[in-house]
């Protein structure tokens, strides 16, 4: 009878981890946007591969330490990109939420408060 090695299972996870992230660092990177997405669940995710790579090096270290690291820096880019279009969200809907007349200088009579009657 034969026993199945039990890091098998652990490939098999992070290989299916592993498969995802790449589809959604590039839906991040085609919509420009990270509405949506919490950066404390993916920070979690983070610090769980960190603790699996700390668990090979210290615990048990054979090969499956190679797919904590790369799934641990598919994470890493989405958190990259989380920052990088986070700051473009808050300014795109910052943009729109402005009054038109504060978004004109003052000194000029065609806008705003300013305006001459027609």
């Amino acid at each position: 009878m034969s026993v199945v090695n039990p890091h098998v299972f652990e490939m098999v996870m992070l290989l299916c981890f592993g498969c995802s992230w790449p589809f959604a660092i590039a839906k991040t990177i085609r919509s420009k946007t990270v509405e949506g997405k919490s950066i404390v669940f993916i920070v979690l995710i983070f610090i769980g591969y960190l603790s699996g790579i700390v668990y090979k090096l210290v615990g048990e270290f054979d090969n499956v330490i190679w797919l904590y690291a790369t799934n641990g820096s598919l994470v890493f880019t989405e958190i990259v990109l989380y920052f990088r279009y986070n700051r473009s969200d808050v300014h795109r809907l910052t943009r729109y939420l402005t009054p038109r007349w504060r978004s004109f200088i003052r000194t000029d009579k065609r806008y705003g408060f300013n305006r001459p009657a027609a």
